[in-house]
């Protein structure tokens, strides 16, 4: 088994103490590097990361750290992506042999049943293409009920369209997954019509 130890600095790009609550930028920053924390790993073409160590819980003293707990036990903003992330029941998308496979992990002892909604979406929201699957999830398993081709470049344009994935069901928290057909930088995002408090902005 491979596993990949990691400070949390990959997590987080600013403290959630003073430095990232008196700059909503920086802040901003830290929480979109989080959604794509692993990206370095789930991207290998050799083998696939089984597991994540985290270097850091909480800071041991004042400080734009490694952690996700600061160091008057304040959660810092990748706190709660961890916290998503280590669900006990999860549904997850991973590429396999040019497919995008929906997985959902129960780590618990106690069965559920859950509805699962999977599809391609439009990154402007104006295109939803889910399907609705009603599943148990046994206690302490895996499972794979859907597998669909990754989308070629002819039939979406790969800057407009996400794959999506949600499960929704009594006895945990609603989880979600996305895949990414091209990096952040280059996907079709919707220009913003606000602006950040100017005042201590990082730039």
């Amino acid at each position: 088994m491979q596993l990949v130890a990691v400070s949390t600095s990959m997590l987080t790009a600013s403290s959630g103490s003073a430095f990232a609550q008196g700059d909503p930028c920086g802040k901003r920053k830290s929480e979109m590097s989080q959604t794509s924390a692993l990206q370095f790993r789930k991207d290998d073409p050799n083998e696939d990361c089984e597991g994540l160590l985290l270097w850091a819980y909480k800071d041991v003293w004042g400080e734009v750290g490694w952690s996700i707990i600061d160091y008057y036990s304040r959660r810092k903003a990748s706190y709660y992506w961890v916290r998503r992330a280590t669900s006990p029941v999860k549904v997850l998308v991973r590429s396999r042999e040019r497919e995008l496979v929906t997985r959902i992990v129960n780590d618990t002892r106690r069965r559920y049943r859950a509805t699962l909604r999977c599809g391609w979406m439009r990154l402007d929201g104006t295109a939803q293409e889910l399907r609705l699957h009603s599943v148990t999830i046994p206690a302490n398993s895996m499972l794979e009920p859907t597998r669909v081709p990754i989308a070629s470049l002819t039939d979406r344009d790969p800057r407009e369209w996400l794959y999506a994935a949600t499960l929704a069901g009594e006895g945990f928290p609603d989880d979600q997954a996305i895949w990414l057909l091209a990096p952040h930088r280059e996907l079709a995002l919707n220009r913003q019509s606000t602006r950040p408090f100017e005042t201590g902005c990082w730039r």
